[in-house]
């Protein structure tokens, strides 16, 4: 759909036009269709980075690890990620082998 000041108009999706040789080739109008599937091939998008200072997350052998910031995805998943190696990994969350909860440390 269109929206103008006055009205909405239907568009068509990805039309096929008749052009002077149709035997020869044909004419593809690209419209919102092509976005769409597209955007239904995406992965779950990371959409907001928050600090987690005074979170740490726990682990069922009773270790810790200290979260550095949460990941928030697309679907509203949120998970904890920290440190690896001195750096941060926003594909290595907390939420590994024996994860059991998020805990806060401090205000």
């Amino acid at each position: 759909m269109i929206n103008t000041t006055e009205n909405t108009f239907e568009v068509p999706r990805g039309t096929i036009e008749a052009i002077e040789s149709e035997e020869d080739h044909q004419h593809r109008v690209n419209t919102t269709a092509v976005y769409d599937d597209a955007e239904a091939l995406d992965e779950n998008d990371i959409v907001h980075i928050v600090p987690a200072i005074g979170w740490q997350a726990v682990y069922e052998d009773g270790g810790v690890e200290p979260l550095a910031v949460w990941v928030v995805y697309e679907d509203l998943t949120t998970v904890g990620v920290g440190l690896t190696g001195g750096r941060l990994d926003l594909e290595q969350d907390a939420e590994k082998e024996g994860f059991i909860r998020y805990e806060r440390t401090s205000d």
